[in-house]
C-alpha cells in the first residue's frame, strides 16, 4: 500500500510537470489568450454608456443590477479550462456545483465560509440532497435534489453529472484532468449514474481532500445534451462553443461579452432556486486602472470594486459611503529564492536573507495592515499550520553575521518584479534597504510579463516576489505543488529534499488523520529550517463595495455567488 501511494503521487507530479503548468503563472499565461467577441452567431449589443452604467449603479431593490469594476476581462467560459480570475467568477454564477458553503457574517458585513474544529471549510448540500462515504473511503455516493433544471428548463440529472465528469477526467483540458487525477479518478469507469438522482464515484485510493476538490468550480455541472449538441467532428468535446457561451443551471446566464469593455449576467428564468436570488443581474466592467476603479466606486458609478491598492483601501475605511470587506484567508506571499543556482543553492544564504526581511514593515508600509505574519509555508487558516518552527527574527544584524561567516562580504543578488505589480516593487525596495544594512546589495529588475514568465519558467531568476493560493485548503496538497522535487512546473524555487519528498508521497493519500497531520508538521519544520521561500506575509482578500451593498461573500475558490448580493 505504501509503495502504491508513492507511485501514485509520483505519477501525478510527473503529469503536472510534463504539461508545463506553473500555478503562480497560470493567471498571466491564460489571461493572455484571445477573448471571443461574439457570444452567439451575430453581433453583440453595444456597450453601456457611462450615464447608463451610473444609472444602473444607483438602482436599489430586488430588481436592481449589480455594477462591478474588475481589472481584468473574461478570457474563457468553459468550466474545464484554466482562465482569468473574472472568468472564475463567471463560472460560479452561471454554473452550479454539488456543494455550497454555509456562511458566517464578519464584523465588516462580509460573509465567509464557516469552518469546523479542524480549520476545514464546512460543506453544505446544493445540487445534492445528501451524500455518503463508504467505510473504506473509496466510494462516494451522491443523491441529487429533485426538480433541478438547466437554463432552458431541461432537467438536470445524474446523467448530466456523469457526462460532465467523464469529460473532465478525459484529456479535454490539463486543468480538469489534473484535478480529477489528484482525486485518484483516472477513468470514466470510476463514475456511475445508476439512476437519475444518484451519482457514484469510486476512487483508486482514499483521498482526504476529495470533497474539497469536488466543491471547486472545475466540478460545475454541464448539460449532457448541450455537450452533444455543440460537439463537432473537429471539436468532439464542444470546447469551441463553451469557450464563449454558458449553459448552466445557476442564477444567471451570460448574455453579453464585449472584450475589454464589459460582460453581463442576466437572470436565468429557469433557475431551480429563484427564491435565493436577491438582485436583477450583474454588469461587470473591465477597468484596468486601480485608480479609475477607485474613483468609480467613490463616485457611486459602480457598486463593487476589485483589486484596489492597499493604501487606497486604508483611506476608504473611514468613508461612510464605502464598506471595505477584509477576509483573512491562507494566501502566502513569499520571496522565491532559486535553490538551484548561486547564491541560493546555499541554505545559509537563504537563512540570512530570511533574517533580513523587514516583515512587519512590509505589512505596515506596503500592505497597510491588510496582511499578517506568515511563519510557515502553510498559512494560518490551513489545517495543521504550525508557526512554532519560525526562527528568523534576527534582522539585518543576524543576516550580516551569517554572511560574514560564509565569507560573503561583497554579496549581491537580483529580485525580479513584474510591471503592473506596484506592491511587489515596494516589497523589493524594503528588502533592498534591509539587505544593505546586512552588508549586501540587491538589484531590482523590473520585467514585462513575457520576460518574467520566460525567465521564471526556465529557472533563470535568482529571486522574485511570488504568491500561491491553494483552493484546496489541504496542507499536503499545498506542499506537494510547492515543495516536491518532482513538481518542477510549480516548485518554482527548485527546492529538493528527499526526506520531504518521501513524507509528501506518504501523506498524499494517508487515510489516518493523526498520522497525516503529523507528517504535515514534520514537512513544515524542515521547509522552514531550509528556507526555500522567504515567508513575507499572508495577504487578506479585500473587496470594496458601496455601503448599501450586502451579502458579498468570499468562497474557497476566491469567487462570490453574486445572486446572494443585494442593494438597499
Amino acid at each position: 500500500m505504501e509503495q502504491e501511494r508513492n507511485n501514485r503521487s509520483a505519477e501525478l507530479t510527473q503529469a503536472l510537470n510534463s504539461r508545463g503548468l506553473t500555478r503562480r503563472n497560470l493567471l498571466a499565461a491564460f489571461a493572455a489568450s484571445t477573448a471571443m467577441i461574439a457570444l452567439k452567431e451575430g453581433a453583440s449589443a453595444a456597450p453601456y454608456s457611462a450615464q447608463q452604467v451610473r444609472a444602473l449603479a444607483q438602482e436599489t431593490g430586488a430588481a436592481a443590477k449589480l455594477v462591478i469594476a474588475n481589472g481584468q476581462d473574461l478570457d474563457e467560459a468553459d468550466p474545464h479550462y484554466f482562465k482569468s480570475i473574472p472568468s472564475y467568477y463567471l463560472m460560479a454564477n452561471a454554473y452550479d456545483n454539488l456543494f455550497g458553503h454555509p456562511y458566517v457574517e464578519q464584523e465588516d458585513g462580509g460573509l465567509t465560509p464557516e469552518v469546523d474544529e479542524n480549520d476545514d471549510w464546512v460543506l453544505e448540500p446544493w445540487l445534492v440532497e445528501s451524500w455518503e462515504t463508504s467505510e473504506d473511503e473509496k466510494v462516494l455516493t451522491f443523491h441529487l435534489r429533485e426538480g433541478l433544471t438547466f437554463q432552458d428548463g431541461s432537467p438536470l440529472t445524474a446523467q448530466d453529472v456523469k457526462a460532465t465528469f467523464d469529460r473532465g477526467v478525459s484529456p479535454t483540458s490539463v486543468y480538469s484532468n489534473l484535478v480529477f487525477n489528484l482525486m485518484t479518478i483516472t477513468s470514466p469507469d470510476q463514475i456511475a449514474a445508476p439512476d437519475d438522482l444518484t451519482v457514484v464515484l469510486t476512487l483508486e485510493q482514499p483521498t482526504a481532500f476529495a470533497y474539497k476538490i469536488l466543491a471547486t468550480n472545475v466540478f460545475n455541472i454541464m448539460s449532457a445534451a448541450a455537450l452533444e449538441e455543440h460537439a463537432t467532428e473537429d471539436d468532439p468535446t464542444a470546447h469551441q462553443w463553451f469557450s464563449k457561451n454558458t449553459f448552466g443551471s445557476a442564477a444567471y446566464t451570460l448574455t453579453k461579452w464585449t472584450p475589454g469593455v464589459e460582460w453581463e449576467l442576466s437572470l436565468n428564468e429557469n433557475f431551480w432556486n429563484k427564491d435565493a436570488v436577491l438582485n436583477g443581474g450583474v454588469l461587470n466592467r473591465t477597468i484596468p486602472s486601480p485608480q479609475e476603479r477607485l474613483s468609480l466606486l467613490v463616485n457611486g458609478d459602480v457598486d463593487i470594486a476589485f483589486d484596489l491598492l492597499p493604501k487606497d483601501l486604508s483611506e476608504l475605511a473611514s468613508n461612510p459611503d464605502i464598506a471595505v470587506l477584509d477576509f483573512e484567508i491562507p494566501w502566502p506571499q513569499y520571496l522565491g529564492m532559486n535553490n538551484r543556482i548561486p547564491p541560493f543553492d546555499n541554505v545559509d544564504v537563504r537563512r540570512a536573507v530570511s533574517h533580513a526581511i523587514p516583515y512587519q514593515t512590509i505589512i505596515d508600509q506596503v500592505m497597510y495592515g491588510y496582511a499578517k505574519p506568515l511563519k510557515s509555508p502553510c498559512a494560518e487558516g490551513m489545517p495543521t499550520s504550525d508557526p512554532s518552527f519560525w526562527a528568523y527574527d534576527g534582522g539585518p544584524e543576524r543576516a550580516r553575521e551569517i554572511l560574514e561567516g560564509l565569507g560573503l562580504s561583497d554579496f549581491s543578488f537580483d529580485i525580479a518584479v513584474r510591471n503592473g505589480f506596484p506592491t511587489h516593487e515596494q516589497i523589493a525596495v524594503w528588502i533592498q534597504s534591509s539587505m544593505m544594512e546586512a552588508g549586501a546589495n540587491v538589484n531590482i529588475l523590473k520585467m514585462t510579463d513575457a520576460e518574467y514568465l520566460e525567465k521564471f519558467n526556465s529557472g533563470a531568476l535568482q529571486s522574485w516576489v511570488g504568491e500561491w493560493y491553494s483552493w484546496i485548503n489541504d496542507p499536503i496538497y499545498h506542499l506537494n505543488f510547492n515543495f516536491h522535487s518532482a513538481a518542477t512546473a510549480t516548485n518554482g524555487a527548485g527546492y529538493s529534499n528527499p526526506q520531504v519528498d518521501e513524507l509528501i508521497d506518504a501523506a498524499m493519500y494517508e487515510p489516518d488523520k493523526e498520522t497525516r497531520d503529523q507528517m504535515s508538521r514534520d514537512i513544515q519544520q524542515i521547509i522552514v529550517d531550509e528556507a526555500p521561500w522567504g515567508l513575507l506575509y499572508q495577504i487578506n482578500y479585500v473587496v470594496a463595495t458601496r455601503a448599501n451593498v450586502s451579502g458579498f461573500q468570499y468562497n474557497p475558490d476566491t469567487t462570490s455567488k453574486y445572486w446572494l448580493v443585494s442593494k438597499s
